[in-house]
């Protein structure tokens, strides 16, 4: 998933689509947090984690 994630970062910056490839790579640390310590976790503690 996160490699999936990863690679259409890569794609949006190759295609200039610089906004899409911003929100996802802000977006990404809380993915895989939610990944790791599950959706029960607050974002404050995945942060910190």
């Amino acid at each position: 998933m996160v490699t999936r994630l990863i690679n259409d970062i890569r794609n949006s910056l190759d295609n200039k689509c610089y906004f899409a490839a911003l929100s996802l790579a802000l977006a990404l640390p809380d993915i895989c947090g939610v990944a790791k310590l599950g959706e029960n976790s607050s974002v404050a503690k995945r942060y910190i984690t």
